[in-house]
């Protein structure tokens, strides 16, 4: 079953090795995909953006964002991130559902 939760610091190493998994994908570059990335989200603080992370039997396998309100857009910006061999499974649609309520 795909569970998907808020980034904080309980799950923030689980973000990291989403983000090691998916590298550099050149069509999703919201910022550096990267351990330290990872750290800053968990630690934001007050925040109206919306950062989650989806993962099956304990494996991140999707990142999903709503951001934009915390720098004080109107509307935020929207990105999934989905790794590769978990692609085509409806994982992507889940995690929009999931955004579309926040």
């Amino acid at each position: 079953m795909l569970r998907i939760e808020q980034i904080n610091f309980r799950n923030h190493l689980k973000l990291a090795e989403f983000f090691r998994t998916i590298g550099n994908e050149p069509w999703f570059h919201p910022h550096p995909f990267n351990d330290l990335e990872a750290w800053r989200i968990a630690a934001l603080d007050k925040r109206q953006d919306v950062y989650l992370l989806g993962t099956l039997n304990d494996t991140p396998v999707v990142y999903g964002i709503l951001r934009g309100w915390d720098e004080g857009w109107e509307l935020p910006s929207l990105g999934i991130a989905v790794s590769k061999q978990f692609r085509g499974l409806g994982i992507g649609r889940m995690m929009m559902e999931v955004l579309h309520v926040c």
